[in-house]
């Protein structure tokens, strides 16, 4: 797998978590902010681009510093824009390709940030909350365990993330994705067909029951 964690003053708190068909690693400390290796970074710094869209509700991704009772720059960065998702929004980093990996920095965790795996027809996929990041959420800015790395393998190909809060906010940053290796690309986008064609089946069914 090319995404790697970086492994400099990571915590002892580290974890990992299944959650259907994926598995989360949380991981805080000093070195947890620098970007992994992979094959997309969205550092937020400037505009996102192909073959990535960004749909916002709610959310900025030109934040930077801190205002109070709306954002706070996560600890331990590099004082460069993140992204910010406010109470009630979203925001979705999309693509057309099959990915099997998403990375992401996250400050000050509070409780009610969410993150959703998307395949390509928008259909969620797993989803994980906060209190899978880490244990007790509480948004403190400057704590090591608050801020801190996230990781998501997913066996099934997705080709989106959603972001969400319940409150303000959920800041983040320095976001990797990964695409297969060739060895398991076959049979992830045979996954990422299997998920489309249960989509299809749930709306038509959808039609007659209301028909």
């Amino acid at each position: 797998m090319r995404n790697v964690l970086i492994s400099a003053a990571i915590a002892a708190d580290t974890f990992a978590m299944p959650a259907s068909a994926a598995t989360i690693m949380s991981t805080s400390g000093a070195g947890a902010f620098a970007a992994p290796a992979g094959d997309y970074t969205i550092d937020f710094n400037s505009a996102v681009t192909a073959p990535f869209t960004v749909t916002l509700n709610n959310a900025a991704t030109d934040a930077q510093g801190d205002a109070p009772g709306f954002f706070s720059q996560p600890a331990f960065s590099d004082g460069s824009k993140y992204a910010a998702v406010f109470g009630g929004g979203s925001l979705t980093l999309s693509s057309q390709l099959a990915l099997n990996s998403v990375s992401f920095y996250a400050g000050s965790i509070d409780a009610g940030n969410a993150v959703e795996l998307l395949s390509n027809t928008g259909a969620v996929i797993a989803s994980f909350n906060s209190a899978q990041f880490m244990a007790d959420a509480g948004g403190d800015m400057g704590a090591l365990r608050i801020n801190r790395r996230v990781t998501i393998k997913s066996d099934v190909a997705f080709a989106g993330v959603r972001f969400t809060s319940e409150q303000n906010s959920f800041e983040f940053d320095n976001v990797v994705f990964a695409v297969p290796e060739a060895s398991t690309w076959a049979l992830m986008l045979v996954g990422f067909g299997l998920v489309g064609a249960a989509t299809r089946y749930r709306r038509r069914k959808s039609v007659v029951a209301f028909s």
